[in-house]
């Protein structure tokens, strides 16, 4: 895991704490998101969340910033590595590596993963959960104010008709998500 202070390609600013391919420290204490496996991208960049996917999370961070949802407090952000990231394996999963795109469900429930997933999230007052294995892995850590949306992949949208397969479309569907699990569970 790498401390360097480096000087950050999305907000070129300067960012404090650990990064590498699954995971970001950040220094915003509020919330923390889960996404499913690091890929080529995140293996390329060094930093959780890089690619398509991480360009669909900066829009949803915008949108949230800009039209706020009672009760996620995403405070005053440069960007998403401003926040804490991380993955529910910290294995890199590629077509081109390991024949697919994400850990088998056996992999993420291991007991020393669960372990690090929990210590990484559990002191954190919301949490969203992007993708099944997120969602698969957090549920056994049994935290409360956990939110479940879809993924913001691509990959994700393909069967999705009705919304755009952009990262605009992709960050305004999980925001609708994210705005409709806070009002149900009022």
């Amino acid at each position: 895991m790498k401390k360097e202070k480096e000087i950050c390609e999305f907000c070129g600013k300067i960012h404090e704490g650990k990064h590498c391919s699954y995971y970001n420290e950040g220094t915003n204490k509020e919330i923390a998101f889960v996404f499913s496996c690091p890929g080529n991208a995140e293996r390329d960049s060094g930093y959780p969340v890089s690619g398509p996917t991480g360009e669909a999370l900066e829009l949803l961070l915008k949108k949230l910033k800009n039209e706020p949802i009672e009760k996620i407090n995403i405070g005053d952000y440069r960007c998403r590595y401003d926040f804490r990231i991380t993955n529910a394996t910290t294995d890199i999963e590629s077509i081109e590596v390991t024949r697919k795109t994400e850990a088998k469900n056996y992999e993420v429930r291991k007991e020393k993963n669960i372990e690090r997933l929990s210590s990484e999230i559990k002191d954190f007052k919301k949490i969203i959960c992007f993708g099944r294995k997120a969602k698969n892995v957090v549920s056994i850590i049994k935290l409360k104010n956990v939110i479940y949306v879809r993924h913001l992949s691509p990959r994700a949208f393909t069967r999705k008709k009705e919304v755009k397969n952009t990262p605009e479309g992709r960050a305004g569907y999980v925001y609708d998500e994210i705005k409709e699990q806070l009002k149900e569970n009022q």
